[in-house]
């Protein structure tokens, strides 16, 4: 009678624990010398299009089937702000101090592990950036596409790859908000 309990208890572990990879995000830091506040902006809005906000990637098989799918534990929206604002404000941008109003809508972010070939993985970014100054409208599109090879398929390999792309898509956007304003 106790084997059965320790069997059932142990089929309920097994079947209520998650092996789902989860990739986090770390804080952006700004490789910017830093600038005296010259440009400003009253507002930072950030949204996140993407159809699902949860799943960052997934990682295949050789013929391209569904072997898991990496899931973000950092909220996206909120990292793409605080990063923002810290590559914004290395740059000389004051954020809240009144003039234009940024916004930033993350269409695409996805990367992908299959197989073993030369470029098995990759990723894909793209934001729009909208810049209204008064009357003035701009709007922006910053995009990045990535791959390269990955000896081993899963969410620890792909976790700097997609922080890279990040930082690429950070440095780029703020490069486009600059100068425009």
């Amino acid at each position: 009678m106790k084997s059965i309990f320790v069997a059932i208890f142990a089929l309920l572990i097994a079947g209520c624990s998650s092996n789902t990879p989860v990739l986090g995000l770390s804080p952006y830091i700004s490789a910017a010398a830093p600038a005296p506040k010259t440009k400003s902006a009253g507002e930072l809005n950030i949204k996140d299009s993407r159809q699902n906000t949860l799943i960052i990637g997934t990682i295949n098989d050789n013929s391209g089937n569904l072997i898991d799918e990496v899931l973000l534990k950092t909220d996206l929206s909120s990292w793409f702000e605080n990063a923002l604002k810290t590559e914004l404000g290395a740059r000389g941008v004051a954020i809240g101090a009144g003039g234009a109003t940024i916004s930033v809508d993350i269409k695409t972010l996805n990367a992908a592990i299959e197989g073993y070939s030369k470029q098995n993985m990759s990723a894909k970014a793209e934001v729009f950036i909208t810049i209204v100054n008064g009357t003035r409208t701009i709007t922006k599109r910053v995009a990045q596409d990535q791959s390269e090879f990955a000896a081993l398929r899963n969410a620890r390999t792909m976790e700097p790859f997609v922080e890279s792309m990040l930082r690429d898509i950070i440095k780029k956007s703020a490069d486009q908000i600059v100068s425009s304003l």
